[in-house]
């Protein structure tokens, strides 16, 4: 049950970004999808923003790509997960978001990976799964 991060999830919803191919690749099969809260709150976050920048009505674009997300056959709203953990992830990695050590503690708790364009998570999340 991989877990995406915001890194992955938002060229999926641009046609025009860089990554979109790639993402929509890493994305692209059916699979159990589990996406945080703070994903979530990050990828409308982006959007909305995006959407506003070129004069679109971004909360209308934020909101319709959470809801083209959630219909995804393979989408689940994460479980909660050891909020401790997540804040000794945070610390011990510099480079990191809270978001983002959210993920790979969510990653580790249910014995999967990250799918994420962002090298500081990937490698802090090889480093977490080499301390287990």
């Amino acid at each position: 049950m991989p877990v995406p991060d915001t890194s992955v999830l938002v060229p999926i919803f641009d046609a025009d970004h860089p990554l979109h191919e790639k993402a929509r690749a890493q994305i692209g099969a059916p699979v159990l999808l589990h996406v945080t809260g703070g994903v979530l709150a990050e990828l409308t976050t982006v959007l909305r923003r995006r959407g506003n920048d070129v004069g679109l009505d971004g909360s209308r674009i934020a909101r319709e790509c959470l809801g083209e997300l959630e219909q995804l056959r393979g989408f689940r709203h994460a479980s909660p997960c050891d909020g401790a953990e997540v804040t000794r992830v945070f610390k011990a990695h510099s480079s990191l978001s809270y978001v983002d050590a959210w993920g790979i503690v969510l990653a580790l708790e249910l014995g999967d990976t990250i799918i994420t364009f962002d090298e500081r998570q990937a490698s802090a999340f090889k480093r977490e799964k080499a301390r287990q």
